[in-house]
């Protein structure tokens, strides 16, 4: 079993993640339905976009 290195986004304020809707980024509050980002600095863009200052960039490891 491989795993690999993802980060997800979450706000520091509210505890949703940063995540797919519709062709567009949007919010939910699993982690399960969190968009992963391969790299840490696209991960920061887009939550600054989304979120503001209130962003939290999380790494993991997710399971192949």
């Amino acid at each position: 079993m491989d795993a690999r290195r993802v980060y997800v986004v979450q706000d520091r304020e509210t505890g949703r993640f940063l995540c797919p809707r519709l062709g567009d980024i949007g919010q939910c509050v699993l982690l399960t339905e969190a968009g992963r980002f391969e790299d840490p600095e696209d991960a920061e863009e887009s939550g600054q976009y989304l979120f503001e200052q209130d962003a939290v960039v999380v790494p993991l490891w997710e399971l192949d």
